[in-house]
């Protein structure tokens, strides 16, 4: 074997990646929990904020139209906040929802509403080529 295809065989050490996910698992809900969340809808994502880990899911096409069709309040924002918090308590695996302080970090629910929405295929993951 010539040492070229030795280095491709050879596994890449991360260091970031491995206290990544040290990280998630010290401070998320545990390998076995995300393993089985991982079978039962396939794509996670996880992301931090300071010390705390979310855990989320994408959302169906009928949890969509289930959060769109529900009667939001009238006014714009408050439309906006509803929409965003039904995607996240529909989405969101852990921690669970109700225990979060949402009023600790302004921007926190219009973030994790948006990557929900991202990896749930309603923003693209490469923009628009020129052709």
């Amino acid at each position: 074997m010539a040492d070229k295809d030795v280095e491709k065989t050879e596994e890449i050490f991360d260091p970031l990646m491995d206290a990544e996910e040290a990280f998630l698992h010290q401070r998320g809900p545990g390998k076995d929990k995300i393993e089985a969340w991982k079978k039962e809808f396939g794509y996670l994502e996880w992301m931090a904020f300071d010390d705390e880990v979310f855990v989320y899911r994408s959302i169906n096409r009928s949890e969509y139209r289930r959060i769109f069709t529900q009667s939001p309040p009238t006014a714009l924002a408050e439309m906006e906040s509803f929409v965003e918090e039904e995607i996240i308590k529909a989405a969101l695996l852990f921690p669970a929802y109700d225990t979060i302080d949402w009023e600790k970090r302004a921007g926190l629910q219009r973030t994790l509403s948006d990557n929900i929405m991202r990896l749930s295929g309603f923003q693209p993951t490469v923009g628009p080529r020129r052709i």
